[in-house]
C-alpha cells in the first residue's frame, strides 16, 4: 500500500481512543437489519452458516446479506498482486512454521489485551473447544494464503468475508445480553481488530526472525502488505494499516502499550491454549514446551500477565531427550528453539491436518501442492477413523530428516560393528564338533535331538557362557535391527518418486526390522530356558523358525540397501 493511499495520521493516543468507539457500519448494518427483521429463522441460518461452513454460499442467505457481499468482495484499489504472489511462496515455503508462530506468539500476544479479550471470554471461542476453534483459525490462514485465496472470487476472500460477518453478528449478541462494559470500548472495535492483524502480521514475522526462519526483506514487507489487504476485507480502516513493517512495528508497540495488561480472561484462554498444545505433543516429556516455546517468542514481560508458567524446557533437551532433535549442549538456546518449534510445527499442521470438527462442520482442507511441499499426507481426512486407518506404512524413521538419520547410521554402523565382534570373541569356545558355529548351532537345532546334542557338548562353563552371550546378544539385537531400519528408510528416501513401489519397500523393510527384533528376543528367552531346563518340544522347532524369519528379514533389508547404493553409484556414474 502507498504512503499516499492512507489518510496521514500519526496514532495518537487521542485517535485510538477514537477507534475503541468505532467499529464496522457496513458489516454492522447488514447483520443489524437481518437481526432487526424478527424473523428467527433467517437469524438461525445465518449464524448456523457462520459456523458450520469454513466458505460462504451466498444463495444460502439473506438477501441483504448477499449485497453486503457483493459489496465487500473487492481488492482495495492499493492492493499489489506481485506482492501478494511473493506472501503466497513464502507461505508455501515456511507455512507450517507460520502457522504455529499463530499458536505460540500471536494469539497469546492477543489474549494480553485485557480490554478485547473479553470477547472471547463471553462467546466461549477459545475456551469450550479450543482444538476446534484453533482449527478454524489455521483453516482461514490458509485459504487466504493459498495461491490465489485473495484473487477474484478466492477462498481467502470469502474466509474473510466471513469473520467479518462473525464480527458484526458477535457484536450485536453482545450488546443485546447487557453483560458488556462500556470501559472497554465497543465490542471488536477498530483499536481491537488493528491490533489482531498485527498478530497475524508483524507478531509472526517476529517469532520466524526468533526462530531462525529465513525470511527476506521484499518477503516480510510483502506478507504485511497481504495481511493489510485482508485487513481491509475485513473492516479494518485504512488508516490503521500501517504501510511498511517500521510503521508496523510502532503501531504494534503503541497498541501493546495501550492494552496491554494482565487479566483473567486472558489467563484462561491462554490455559485453553497451552492444553490444547500439550494435548497434541507426544508423551508426558513434552509436558512445559508450550510455555517455554510462548515465553521465549512474546517475552517475560507479556507472558507473565496471561500467566504462562516459567518452564525453561529447552533444560530437558540438554541430554539424552535433545538427541531425538539431534541438539548438543554446546547450542545457544535460540538454536535449540528454533529447532525445536521446525519439529512442533510440523507436528502441529499434521495434527490439524487430521482434525474432524464433529456435527455439520467441514473438514479440514489443506490444497494438495501444499500438502506435498511441506511434506504432508495428501489423504482428505473425513474424520477420526480414517487417522486410525491411514498410511501404516510410513515408519517413523521417516519423520527424522536426512542429516540426523545420516548421524543415527552412523553412530549404530559403529556400535554393531563392536558388538559383533565382542560377541564373537566371548563365543568361540563354544564352537566344537556337536556346535560347529557356536550358539547360532544352538540357535538353528531345529530338533529336540540336535539341540540336546549342542548343549550337550558344552560343560557348565560353556552354558554360562551362553547364556551371558543370549543377554549380551540384545544389546547387539537392538543395534543391528536400527541400523538396518534407518539404512532402509535412508535409501528409500533418496528415491525421486517416495510413492513408488521400491520407495515404499524401504519403510515396509524398516518396519520389518523391528518385527525381527521381536522374533530375536522371543528366540533368546527360549534358548535360556533350554540352557537351564529341559529340552522339550515344540521349543527348539519354535526357535528355529524365529530364526529363520529373522534372518531373512535382516537379509532382505541388507540386499535391499546394497541394491540401492548399487543403483544410485550406477546413475552417478552414468
Amino acid at each position: 500500500m502507498s504512503t499516499a493511499a492512507r489518510i496521514p495520521i500519526r496514532w495518537t493516543d487521542e485517535f485510538l481512543d477514537t477507534m475503541r468507539q468505532t467499529t464496522d457500519p457496513l458489516a454492522d448494518d447488514a447483520v443489524n437489519e437481518l437481526f432487526n427483521t424478527g424473523e428467527v429463522d433467517a437469524v438461525e441460518a445465518l449464524m448456523n452458516h457462520l459456523i458450520r461452513d469454513d466458505q460462504l454460499v451466498p444463495e444460502r442467505l439473506p438477501e441483504n446479506i448477499q449485497n453486503y457481499l457483493k459489496t465487500t468482495a473487492s481488492l482495495p484499489d492499493w492492493a499489489d498482486t506481485t506482492k501478494i504472489a511473493i506472501a503466497e511462496r513464502l507461505f508455501a515455503r515456511c507455512g507450517p512454521s507460520i502457522c504455529a508462530s499463530l499458536m505460540v506468539a500471536s494469539l497469546p500476544s492477543a489474549y494480553a489485551a485485557a480490554k478485547g479479550v473479553q470477547v472471547l471470554q463471553m462467546t466461549a471461542r477459545l475456551k469450550t473447544d479450543p482444538t476446534r476453534r484453533i482449527g478454524e483459525t489455521a483453516q482461514m490462514i490458509i485459504d487466504v494464503l493459498v495461491p490465489g485465496g485473495l484473487g477474484e472470487g478466492g477462498k481467502g476472500v470469502r474466509a474473510a468475508q466471513k469473520v467479518r460477518l462473525m464480527h458484526a453478528a458477535v457484536r450485536n449478541l453482545i450488546s443485546r445480553s447487557g453483560r458488556w462494559n462500556a470501559d472497554w470500548g465497543q465490542p471488536i472495535n477498530q483499536e481491537d481488530l488493528a491490533g489482531t492483524l498485527m498478530t497475524f502480521s508483524r507478531i509472526v514475522l517476529s517469532s520466524l526472525d526468533k526462530l531462525k526462519v529465513r525470511v527476506e526483506s521484499e518477503e516480510a514487507e510483502a506478507y504485511l502488505h497481504a495481511w493489510n489487504v485482508v485487513g481491509h476485507i475485513m473492516g479494518i480502516r485504512d488508516e490503521l494499516l500501517p504501510d511498511n513493517l517500521a510503521q508496523a512495528d510502532e503501531l504494534t508497540q503503541i497498541i501493546a502499550r495501550r492494552q496491554q495488561q494482565a487479566s483473567e480472561a486472558g489467563q484462561e484462554m491462554t490455559r485453553a491454549l497451552i492444553n490444547m498444545l500439550e494435548a497434541q505433543m507426544p508423551g508426558t516429556v513434552f509436558k512445559g514446551m508450550p510455555d517455554t516455546m510462548i515465553r521465549y517468542l512474546v517475552g517475560d514481560d507479556v507472558a507473565n500477565m496471561i500467566g504462562v508458567t516459567k518452564e525453561d524446557w529447552t533444560e530437558h533437551l540438554i541430554g539424552p531427550v535433545g538427541d531425538l532433535f539431534g541438539i548438543l549442549e554446546k547450542d545457544h538456546k535460540s538454536t535449540i528453539m528454533s529447532k525445536v518449534a521446525a519439529r512442533f510445527s510440523m507436528e502441529f499442521v499434521e495434527s490439524v491436518a487430521w482434525l474432524y470438527r464433529g456435527g455439520n462442520r467441514a473438514t479440514f482442507r489443506i490444497p494438495d501442492t501444499l500438502r506435498e511441499q511441506w511434506g504432508l499426507k495428501r489423504t482428505p481426512i473425513r474424520g477420526l477413523e480414517q487417522k486410525l486407518t491411514g498410511d501404516l506404512t510410513v515408519h517413523p524413521f521417516g519423520k527424522l530428516d536426512s542429516d540426523r538419520r545420516r548421524r543415527l547410521i552412523l553412530g549404530l554402523l559403529i556400535s554393531t560393528g563392536l558388538l559383533f565382534a565382542a560377541a564373537a570373541a566371548s563365543t568361540n569356545s563354544l564352537i566344537n564338533d556337536a556346535a560347529p558355529w557356536g550358539l547360532l548351532s544352538f540357535e538353528l537345532g531345529g530338533s529336540v535331538e540336535a539341540t540336546i546334542a549342542v548343549v550337550n557338548s558344552w560343560h557348565d562353563g560353556h552354558r554360562i557362557r551362553a547364556g551371558f552371550a543370549l543377554g549380551f546378544d540384545f544389546l547387539f539385537m537392538v543395534s543391528l535391527t536400527n541400523l538396518l531400519a534407518l539404512a532402509s528408510v535412508q535409501a528409500a528416501s533418496r528415491l525421486r518418486t517416495p510413492n513408488s513401489a521400491l520407495a515404499k519397500m524401504g519403510s515396509v523393510l524398516a518396519w520389518g526390522q523391528w518385527l525381527a527384533g521381536v522374533l530375536w528376543i522371543s528366540q533368546n528367552l527360549l534358548l535360556v530356558t533350554m540352557l537351564t531346563g529341559p529340552v522339550t518340544s515344540p521349543r527348539p522347532e519354535i526357535v528355529y523358525w524365529c530364526g529363520a524369519i529373522k534372518f531373512s528379514l535382516l537379509g532382505l533389508a541388507l540386499v535391499y540397501v546394497l541394491f540401492m547404493r548399487l543403483r544410485g553409484n550406477a546413475k552417478v556414474s552414468s
